[in-house]
């Protein structure tokens, strides 16, 4: 069974380089990359089924909270991402100590 499908020419054209450079065909360097992303899919998958949302938030609750500036640059990079595939990025607001909340298994120190 074959399919057709399409994709940027940038992307066929960074293929067909792999494909060159291993003497093999862009098809199977496509076959490979398909199922290993499948199977990295897959190991995803089972990962998040063995999650414990209790342990998760413990270990969330060791992370110091801090404030995000305007022009953080990895803030700047993933609306940047975000922005090219449609989607954006919900506002995040800065918690300083007078407004802090406890959180699982945190005391949030008084001055």
């Amino acid at each position: 069974m074959s399919v057709k499908i399409k994709i940027p020419v940038e992307a066929y054209d960074h293929v067909r380089k792999i494909a060159e450079a291993r003497q093999i065909s862009v098809e199977d360097v496509v076959n490979a990359a398909l199922a290993d992303q499948a199977q990295a899919w897959d190991r995803l998958r089972e990962r998040a089924a063995r999650g414990d949302r209790e342990k998760y938030l413990a270990v969330l609750a060791k992370v110091p909270d801090q404030k995000i500036e305007p022009d953080d640059d990895l803030r700047r990079q993933l609306v940047g991402a975000l922005s090219a595939s449609g989607r954006t990025l919900p506002a995040i607001e800065a918690r300083t100590p007078s407004d802090q909340r406890e959180r699982p298994g945190q005391k949030v120190a008084s001055h």
